[in-house]
């Protein structure tokens, strides 16, 4: 999945601010992850509290990740394909 493809469909659950793919430095694959920075918690949240998410065929594990300032913002979102 590219970036803006992830940024609209969660763009759903509230305004995204940001989404950082991460890609293995080598090969420049996916590494099966991303980052998604929500511009509120409750978007953040909202995402966190349903578990997952599908995207086409693909599911994606939401979990809140740590910044040093505590806010709940961010979700890391692993996928796995059916």
């Amino acid at each position: 999945r590219d970036k803006f493809e992830l940024l609209e469909h969660f763009s759903q659950f509230g305004d995204v601010q940001d989404v950082e793919v991460l890609r293995d430095r080598d090969t420049s694959q996916t590494r099966g992850f991303a980052f998604v920075t929500f511009r509120t918690a409750a978007a953040a949240t909202k995402l966190i509290l349903k578990g997952y998410t599908t995207l086409g065929h693909t599911q994606m594990e939401a979990k809140p990740c740590q910044d040093p300032k505590e806010t709940l913002q961010e979700c890391s979102l692993r996928h796995s394909e059916p």
